[in-house]
């Protein structure tokens, strides 16, 4: 499972960038499905989920900047679909903090 992460905006250049933190506000850009309707997740659902990830999958795929990512961005006002960029943040390993900062 993906480590928990948040985000914020670059205020100088508009882009969001995502970082670990237990907050997670930061999500991959997929829906989960499941192996067998049930009562909260019937065929109806199931189905459109299914197009959705589909939607994804194609603007995934379309990405011409590999340095960005897809994601569901958690807002007060619900979700938000962004083009986000990885960012190292306190909560990272000691090392990755370190290679980023290019300190020993």
């Amino acid at each position: 499972m993906a480590k928990p992460r948040s985000y914020a905006i670059d205020p100088h250049n508009g882009k969001v960038v995502c970082y670990r933190n237990d907050d997670a506000r930061c999500v991959v850009a997929s829906l989960v499905g499941v192996k067998a309707e049930s009562a909260f997740h019937d065929a109806s659902l199931a189905r459109c989920t299914n197009e959705i990830n589909t939607l994804l999958g194609n603007m995934k795929e379309s990405n011409k900047d590999k340095g960005r990512e897809l994601e569901f961005l958690i807002t007060s006002k619900g979700l938000l679909l962004a083009w986000t960029n990885h960012a190292i943040g306190p909560e990272d390993e000691e090392s990755e903090i370190n290679r980023a900062l290019g300190i020993g």
